[in-house]
């Protein structure tokens, strides 16, 4: 039998060792048809108006269940004295990650509610019109290996930029919303 020299034993170790990694792919926590609760931090923020910070809790809910399909959910804030529903669905990507993908419409009526709520309730003679230019929800969702109970790690971002009119002016303000929870 023929040696292997040392140069080959480590190129055969990297590829066992990398073929064994992808075998080894750690499966995605099933989240269908669960519900999750948790609190966390909100923040608001108007460029030129200011931001405000606070405690806010959410509810997570995955389909399949109450009016949800298999690949919808449906995200609930709340700060105690206002809830915001967004509605989207859900899919896996190549890395096994949740993708939460809101549902544009209602995403837009949403966040027209949380600038009215944050800039202290509508003015009269004033419309607005959103642009969303970010939308970034990362579920990250983990299973005790213990006791197999699942949380939901869950931050959410939303940048958009409000389109301002009346009295024949018109004025854009960059808006973020952020919400980080467990």
């Amino acid at each position: 039998m023929r040696k292997l020299s040392v140069v080959a034993l480590v190129i055969l170790a990297v590829v066992l060792v990398g073929a064994s990694g992808a075998l080894a792919k750690k499966a995605p926590v099933d989240v269908g048809g669960l519900d999750f609760a948790g609190s966390g931090k909100a923040k608001g923020k108007i460029k030129g108006f200011g931001s405000e910070k606070g405690p806010m809790s959410h509810t997570m809910e995955f389909g399949p269940q109450g009016g949800l399909a298999a690949n919808q959910f449906l995200l609930t804030l709340d700060d105690g004295v206002d809830q915001v529903q967004i509605p989207g669905t859900y899919a896996l990507d190549a890395k096994n990650k949740y993708v939460l993908t809101p549902d544009p419409t209602l995403l837009e009526d949403r966040l027209t509610d949380l600038f009215w709520l944050y800039a202290g309730g509508q003015l009269p003679g004033v419309s607005i019109d959103l642009d969303v230019t970010k939308v970034k929800m990362t579920p990250k969702p983990k299973e005790s290996k213990k006791t197999g109970a699942k949380t939901l790690k869950l931050k959410v971002k939303f940048v958009f930029d409000v389109h301002a009119s009346g009295n024949g002016q018109t004025v854009t303000i960059k808006t973020t919303v952020s919400y980080g929870g467990k």
